[in-house]
């Protein structure tokens, strides 16, 4: 078969499928559209077919995007607060939480000594960027570092 009868087909049917989504559920429209469906030849049923085939992916392939949308897990906030010795808060602390599997950018604390992480819910270590004294979040989301000077 040609490129052009097969353009023609595949624009014959999809026509004919528009147009049968715009009847809605007029009966008088859905007995003409299965008189034409039914008069269908078996090359415009092949076309059908792929044009419906195509369809459907398309419509699994968006249920799936949707799916794994929405099976993102939530984010937790971890927050760490850095103080000194005597209980002050420490600002510009460079901060850096790591995972069971890898660390991630540092942040600094703000005046009250604290930075937020936003992490998927797990097990993390937090320190001050530059040290090995990492503190554990162990069954908490919130954890105190005392910053102490390498002096």
């Amino acid at each position: 078969m040609s490129i052009i009868k097969r353009i023609f087909l595949v624009a014959l049917v999809v026509f004919t499928v528009i147009g049968l989504c715009a009847c809605g559920g007029e009966e008088a429209d859905n007995s003409t559209a299965d008189s034409t469906v039914n008069s269908s030849t078996p090359a415009e049923e092949s076309e059908k077919s792929e044009v419906e085939s195509v369809v459907s992916k398309e419509e699994s392939a968006l249920a799936s995007s949707e799916a794994s949308v929405e099976e993102k897990p939530a984010l937790v906030d971890y927050t760490v607060k850095v103080v000194d010795a005597d209980g002050n808060p420490v600002a510009d602390a460079s901060v850096q939480l790591c995972s069971e599997s890898a660390c991630f950018l540092p942040a600094k604390t703000d005046a009250e000594g604290v930075v937020v992480f936003q992490k998927e819910e797990g097990t993390y270590k937090a320190c001050i960027a530059g040290t090995e004294d990492y503190t554990y979040f162990e069954d908490a989301t919130e954890i105190t570092i005392v910053y102490t000077s390498a002096e």
